[in-house]
This record gives structure tokens, sequence and C-alpha cells, in this order.
């Protein structure tokens, strides 16, 4: 398995991947929105973050994507986009591109990360994310710009220990 930076030739093999997991979850909006997955990678640089794919034999079966934001005065990152495609789930894929997104924030000093999660993937979603040390936010927490129609829970981590 090799996690790298996604290039622009990687865009229909995500949209392909995407496609696969949201429509599996029931949230056909994140899957078709075409415009929003073409400007990957540059929607994560422009916003300090990056986006990444996990290649298994040269076969995009993974990815992932963070940007900064702002919360509780601080910086932090906002999840967005972990996908794996069902048949290379429980390999640990998800967790190898988990620790690639906390790796970057760390050597970018932010000192939060942030996610949001719909009800569909609610269940798994949350055992992955709470053995992460994640806890549950309010939607009144929430930068209003990360809001989205499709996301019902949000949650946060603390990166560091001196804020």
């Amino acid at each position: 398995m090799k996690i790298r930076t996604a290039t622009k030739d990687d865009l229909p093999f995500i949209a392909s991947l995407l496609d696969v997991v949201f429509l599996e979850f029931g949230v056909p909006g994140k899957a078709l929105d075409r415009e929003n997955v073409a400007q990957i990678p540059n929607y994560y640089t422009e916003r300090g973050g990056s986006f990444w794919v996990i290649e298994d034999q040269d076969e995009i079966v993974g990815s992932i994507g963070v940007i900064m934001v702002s919360f509780r005065g601080a910086k932090a990152g906002f999840i967005q986009r972990l996908a794996v495609k069902p048949e290379h789930r429980q390999k640990q894929i998800g967790s190898s591109l988990y620790e690639k997104v906390e790796s970057f924030a760390d050597k970018s000093g932010w000192e939060f990360l942030l996610l949001g999660v719909d009800n569909q993937s609610y269940v798994g979603a949350l055992s992955f994310y709470k053995k992460r040390g994640y806890e549950k936010i309010a939607l009144s927490e929430v930068p209003q710009a990360l809001l989205d129609d499709n996301d019902e829970f949000y949650f946060y981590k603390k990166l560091t220990e001196n804020f």
C-alpha cells in the first residue's frame, strides 16, 4: 500500500471511488458533485490542507482530504472525503489514511481535527473515530462554513496539550 498526494490524473479514479462509497451510504449529493471533485487537489491546498489517495497494486482504493479551519480560536483541520472501497475494508486502509492526516496536522501546528458524519454511516464512523479520541460537538460549535446538509453529527479531537 502506498499513500501519496493526489494529482489531477487521479480525478477520474477519485470520482469513481467517491461514487461507490457515497452511494453505498445513501449520500448521492456528495457522490455526484463532479464540480467539487474536479477541484481536487487545488481545493485542499488552497485552504492550507492536502488530499491523499492510497494505492494497492496501482489501484486507488481510498482517499482522504483535510483543510485548515478555525475552531475555538485555534488552527484546526477539517477532514473530508475519507473513503475506502468496500472490498478493501478491514485492511487498515482507513486507519493509514487517518494517520497521514494526523501527521500532517501535527506538522502544521494545528490544535484540533474536526469532521462531519452523515446519519447512514454514523455507527461505523462513530466506532472508528471514538477509538481515535474524538468527541461529539454541538452543531452550534461547528464553524458555519463547514455545515453540510448531509452531515448530521460533528466530532472533534484535541491534538495538543497546550491549549
